[in-house]
């Protein structure tokens, strides 16, 4: 084995640092190609072993591989591998290829000294490490975190699972009136079938007695894990709340809200893309940490540890949020929740609104919940509702749901939450208090630096036009802030919806914006309406004023509208209203957007919203006069 170290390992905090002029000891930042890893250094030698492990075909896939190394002292050492591409490509190319954490298990080794010594990654999440591990995250929760803690016990759902405490206890649906306890809350996917779930026309029957050998392996897992922390009642959405009643869905879903906020924990089943996948098994090999011996310089063997990261996306490595991490619903469920624990594929993740930390005690780079707990925090500390609202949108909108009218219900748990900081009225996704502010969004359609097509519209109804549920895909919005503050050059009169739903925060059947702003006309240029690039303002063909479609437009009988799939595209030049909603200044490049909406004439007096744009200019709209604009 290899003795002597190497110049950049005989005093790494001098050569090739990434930060080379910032020297601090406790710290230690390096990126290095992967050939100037030393065969004669023993630490050289370790690193390599460990990335050949993780990434086997590096030398034969790879032009220019490089080695990120992250070392912080008491932690985990974080290693990045990833590939600059061939000599004389692009100099800004850089492809993901693995990462994986480096550390120490029982006593710290002088040789390494700044490896932090970490606990046992277990290779099932139902171990008795994990448990002692889930323990000792309650206990300092409770004694130490004062952003975590509830001023009283809670009052239980108004349909609760009782599970008892032991594998003997019998089952079964409750019905509660203002009794206080603790339970824990379930947060998982449905899958295509549910086999079990409370109807009108069993309950009675669920009521009485649930059989083990009926619920799905999901909800088994739950309950093993229930009766592990000694509680004695879950909520479950399947099971306690009528799936066949619109009423009864309606008016529980609107309480999601306080339901996982108040539960003791939320149990996320990260893992289980359906109901029928457990998530309490042994994991895959690959996810168990492996030991790499190392030979100290007192001639003692010792084991360093290494563990794969669970991140897939090339472009910031997050860790792998599972099927759940992709269901809409699961988001609010988990920005709701005081405590969380993620049962992934690769690891069992603690979260709360103080902390968030894996088994192993490694602090994971980045989660499914994007941190969610700690947004609701910062509103309440003080932080602008309105911006993180944006921000919570922009993540929610990326994930899947199985009924798209669901959009704004699956949301409707946070809506009611940020009502208590913002104190305005919600309309369909937006916030009365802050319009015009809020109807600044705009259709994403690059995503990692690559254009996507526009959609079609749906043929059902979603939301106004106005309104961001109305239309698919990410979204981008306009926030308010001390460098760039926005300046309302229009004025909301008049903003309704109507529902039939008893969620105050649903579904909606209809809604108007009425506003009063100046309105300029405008001719829109589209060469392909499936390319957003090719949507272009002004009459000189040289215009560089780009528009953002909210969808695929065709033209119709002299307007613009929505395309559907029956609708047959071409190119188009047509005139069309625009309206200033405001501006917002750069002050560091001195230069001042302008937000604008485009909208077309429906019938002699309404008008529908196709598009948003931003300009550097207002000559449009010079000398034109103050209008009052009914949209829908």
């Amino acid at each position: 084995m290899a003795s002597a170290t190497c110049r950049f390992c005989h005093d790494p905090f001098t050569v090739g640092l990434e930060e080379p002029d910032s020297i601090n000891r406790d710290r230690l930042r390096a990126f290095l190609p992967f050939c100037e890893l030393q065969p004669d250094c023993r630490y050289c030698c370790l690193l390599r072993r460990m990335i050949v492990h993780f990434v086997p075909d590096i030398k034969q896939h790879y032009a220019r591989p490089h080695v990120w190394l992250l070392l912080e002292k008491g932690c985990a050492a974080r290693v990045e591998v990833g590939d600059l591409g061939a000599e004389g490509g692009r100099g800004d190319f850089y492809a993901h290829i693995s990462q994986f954490y480096v550390y120490l298990q029982h006593n710290p080794c002088h040789d390494l000294p700044l490896l932090g010594c970490l606990g046992r990654h277990s290779v099932r999440p139902d171990s008795e490490e994990c448990f002692e591990f889930v323990q000792r995250q309650i206990q300092t929760c409770f004694e130490l975190h004062g952003r975590c803690r509830r001023p009283s016990e809670p009052l239980l759902p108004r349909r609760i699972l009782s599970v008892g405490r032991s594998d003997t206890d019998n089952i079964r649906l409750v019905e509660v009136n203002d009794q206080i306890g603790t339970y824990a809350a379930l947060s998982h996917c449905w899958g295509t079938s549910q086999p079990i779930r409370t109807l009108t026309t069993n309950i009675a029957q669920i009521k009485r007695h649930i059989p083990w050998e009926s619920l799905q392996s999901v909800f088994r897992d739950a309950i093993r894990v229930c009766r592990r922390l000694g509680l004695a009642y879950i909520w479950i959405d399947t099971l306690c709340i009528l799936q066949d009643n619109k009423e009864d869905w309606d008016l529980e879903s609107s309480k999601m809200c306080q339901y996982y906020e108040n539960a003791y924990i939320t149990i996320s089943a990260t893992a289980s893309p359906s109901s029928f996948v457990p998530f309490l098994k042994e994991r895959a090999i690959k996810w168990r940490a492996q030991a790499f011996p190392f030979e100290c310089s007192d001639g003692k063997s010792i084991n360093i540890f290494a563990r794969r990261d669970s991140g897939k996306s090339d472009d910031d490595h997050k860790e792998d949020p599972g099927a759940l991490g992709s269901r809409a619903w699961a988001l609010q469920e988990t920005l709701l929740s005081k405590r969380v624990l993620y049962f992934t594929e690769s690891e069992l993740v603690w979260e709360c609104r103080s902390c968030i930390l894996a088994e192993d005690d490694i602090t994971p780079y980045g989660l499914c919940s994007a941190r969610l707990p700690q947004l609701l925090l910062r509103c309440e500390e003080g932080v602008d509702a309105y911006n993180l609202w944006h921000t919570l949108v922009k993540a929610y909108v990326l994930r899947q749901l199985t009924i798209e009218s669901d959009r704004l219900p699956a949301l409707s748990g946070a809506a009611a939450k940020f009502q208590s900081f913002t104190e305005s009225d919600y309309v369909a996704g937006l916030w009365v208090k802050n319009l015009p502010l809020d109807l600044c969004w705009s259709v994403n359609y690059l995503r990692d630096g690559v254009g996507l097509t526009p959609a079609l519209s749906s043929s059902n109804y979603l939301a106004p036009s106005w309104a961001w549920p109305s239309v698919t895909g990410s979204i981008s919005f306009v926030d308010n802030n001390v460098e760039q503050p926005f300046v309302s050059l229009a004025t909301v009169t008049h903003v309704e919806c109507t529902r039939s739903s008893l969620n105050p925060y649903g579904q909606v059947d209809s809604g108007h914006l009425v506003l009063r702003a100046r309105i300029a006309r405008i001719q829109l240029t589209c060469t392909n309406p499936t390319d957003f690039y090719t949507y272009i303002l002004g009459c000189d063909e040289d215009s560089t004023d780009h528009m953002i479609p909210d969808s695929i437009l065709v033209a119709s009988h002299g307007r613009i509208r929505k395309a559907v799939a029956t609708d047959e595209l071409s190119p188009f030049s047509l005139e069309v209203s625009c309206i200033l909603l405001g501006r917002d200044e750069d002050e560091e490049v001195n230069v001042s957007y302008f937000h604008m909406l485009l909208i077309d004439q429906v019938d002699a007096n309404t008008y529908s919203r196709f598009g948003y744009t931003a300009l550097d200019s207002d000559e449009y709209f010079v000398e034109k006069p103050e209008q009052t604009v009914f949209i829908i």
